[in-house]
């Protein structure tokens, strides 16, 4: 218990001082001695207090349960170490359809910084050129379905196609990759530059990315020679600009019929007049111009896309959510240890899916009922489910859709949270405006102070309350710059079973050992960055 409060303290206090220091406050005089005195006292007396005996029998019961799959583990002969990686690794994700799916760990990798950087630089014009033509997520997709739909596109033949491409991320050659990129880069540069590189650069510093995908399997090292590696920041532009360049027919074809066409990454959806075979010959003639690209096509009325479904009904638009057959009904427990705000938030965001996807009030109903058995099969006490779902219909205005399944207010409803930009579309936007997405916050602003501890409940649910009046004694009256400061406490969540038991990462030693490049290695790489 010791070493976690002195942890806990450590931490604080070195952000204290990082805070302090900005403002040009001492940290060594008596006023913060005295300051951090009473934090350091205060985490003692919290952390040391008996927990409630719910949170005790519950924390009894964990450990006893760790105990016990530890102890089996070690019968089983399974090391479980853990390692900071250095050298990416591979892992594997079963899939129904195929045996695994690799995923190539890289986040400490060489060229990982490159990655993100060609990332940053090219992805906001990417976004920009293809702004009209791409699904940001399944809600800008009904979006514009439903827009199309009255503007009379949607007649009571149309069909909706989908068709996605297999192992995208794998299956490109590597100088068709490259190759494809100088076009992007001349296309969209302006007197032979991208920002303030040549293009030149961009693409040496893409085969970099490309050439250094090399990681740890088995106790042994691969490199990556076809494809890309799924996870790299850079992976996913790559391939978004190559299937563009493949598409282009398919999309001048659609925009001279006003038809709907759009991607999200590799999957494809799109309305049109044509018969099945005149779908199926035209989407294989727009293929077959590179022998890799392998599509899987659906065609009907009805169908599902991304998280929904969607039903020309005689030219009428219906949507609904869509559940995938491998969805189980698994969401935060209401015994984790999460702030409540955070159970609070899973019900509204529940709430504002099934009021944006589904088009009649009656499917709206299904899904909330269906939200509400999840939510108690997850421990969500009822009162706590009925309190936040009444604070969502009042908040909306729409207590008639809960209490008399209204059409009208529910279409009010509908449309109001349907043309709301979410979070993911207003970063797009941002991209799409030519300004770069920062990755880390800037938390640099004069009247706002963050800082973090470590959430716990029990009586450490007090924490926040003490602190801030801690703070309020010694750091908060007219004469200090400090009166109109905000001072912001982060939560950080404790690590949960998954990340103590399961560890995908090989032995440490494989990851950061040093071994000299064979020569013909060293050729290789040579010429190719030499291109």
């Amino acid at each position: 218990m010791e070493k976690i409060i002195e942890q806990e303290y450590n931490r604080l206090y070195a952000e204290n001082c990082k805070s302090l220091t900005n403002y040009t406050f001492l940290t060594n005089d008596i006023r913060a001695t005295e300051f951090f005195s009473e934090v350091k006292h205060v985490l003692e007396q919290l952390y040391t207090k008996p927990l409630p005996k719910k949170l005790e029998g519950n924390a009894r019961y964990i450990y006893k349960m760790i105990k016990s799959m530890r102890r089996k583990l070690r019968k089983a002969n399974i090391a479980i170490g853990q390692t900071d990686k250095k050298l990416a690794h591979i892992y594997f994700n079963l899939k129904p359809v195929i045996p695994v799916r690799p995923i190539v760990a890289s986040i400490n990798a060489p060229a990982r910084q490159i990655s993100s950087f060609l990332d940053q630089l090219l992805t906001p014009i990417y976004n920009y050129v293809t702004k009209d033509i791409t699904f940001i997520d399944s809600i800008d997709l009904i979006r514009k379905l439903k827009d199309y739909t009255e503007k009379g596109y949607l007649t009571s033949t149309k069909l909706f196609v989908t068709f996605d491409v297999a192992d995208l991320y794998t299956i490109i050659p590597r100088d068709g990759d490259i190759a494809a990129l100088r076009r992007f880069c001349q296309n969209y540069s302006v007197n032979g530059k991208i920002g303030n590189l040549k293009i030149d650069t961009i693409i040496k510093l893409a085969s970099v990315v490309l050439d250094t995908n090399i990681f740890a399997y088995k106790n042994k090292y691969y490199r990556q020679i076809k494809g890309r590696a799924m996870s790299s920041p850079f992976t996913m532009i790559l391939a978004n600009r190559y299937i563009l360049e493949l598409e282009q027919k398919l999309i001048q074809h659609q925009n001279r019929h006003h038809e709907i066409y759009g991607p999200y990454i590799d999957d494809v959806i799109m309305a049109t007049n044509l018969t099945k075979e005149e779908i199926l010959q035209q989407l294989n003639e727009t293929m077959k111009t590179d022998p890799n690209i392998k599509i899987t096509i659906t065609i009907n009325q009805a169908l599902e896309y991304l998280d929904a479904s969607i039903e020309n009904n005689n030219g009428q638009l219906k949507t609904t959510i869509y559940h995938k057959s491998a969805w189980e009904s698994h969401i935060v427990p209401y015994e984790s240890d999460h702030p409540r705000h955070i159970h609070a938030n899973i019900i509204y965001t529940m709430l504002v899916r099934a009021a944006c996807l589904c088009s009649t009030v009656e499917d709206f109903d299904m899904e909330r009922l269906s939200a509400e058995m999840i939510l108690l099969v997850n421990g969500y006490p009822q009162k706590f489910i009925q309190k936040h779902m009444k604070n969502f219909f009042i908040q909306h205005d729409a207590m008639n859709v809960w209490a008399e399944l209204d059409g009208e207010t529910y279409e009010q409803l509908h449309n109001t949270l349907l043309y709301k930009l979410t979070r993911r579309e207003n970063k797009f936007k941002v991209q799409t405006n030519g300004h770069l997405i920062q990755n880390r916050r800037n938390y640099k602003h004069k009247d706002q102070i963050y800082l973090h501890y470590t959430f716990e409940n029990g009586p450490l649910l007090n924490f926040k309350k003490e602190y801030c009046q801690i703070w309020e004694k010694f750091y908060i009256y007219p004469s200090l710059r400090f009166k109109n400061t905000r001072l912001i406490l982060g939560k950080i969540l404790n690590r949960t079973l998954q990340s103590l038991l399961i560890h995908k990462k090989p032995k440490r030693d494989m990851l950061t050992r040093m071994q000299p490049t064979t020569e013909a290695a060293q050729t290789t790489i040579q010429e190719r960055f030499n291109q």
